[in-house]
């Protein structure tokens, strides 16, 4: 799991300004592959182009879901989310 002050962080920027760069995807993704090492979809997840976004789920308020969407020739070819706390 990420620490909740890592996931804060991220929130406390404005939306267009999360995870803005592909190093600060980067940098998510392998902490999240040093967690969850096994997770093929996460290392499917770091090798392809992807638009990230870390948000609080409705549903479980004490929880954050990490959405992303892969891009492949200027089309999306997944769309999906995950809890990351």
């Amino acid at each position: 799991m990420l620490a909740k002050s890592e996931v804060e962080a991220i929130l406390d920027r404005s939306s267009n300004q999360r995870l803005a760069t592909i190093e600060e995807k980067a940098q998510l993704f392998q902490k999240l592959q040093q967690l969850c090492p096994t997770s093929k979809e996460i290392a499917e997840i770091l090798h392809y182009c992807t638009e990230v976004e870390i948000f609080v789920d409705n549903a479980h308020p004490n929880q954050y879901s990490l959405q992303y969407k892969v891009h492949q020739n200027g089309y999306c070819i997944a769309d999906s989310y995950f809890f990351i706390l």
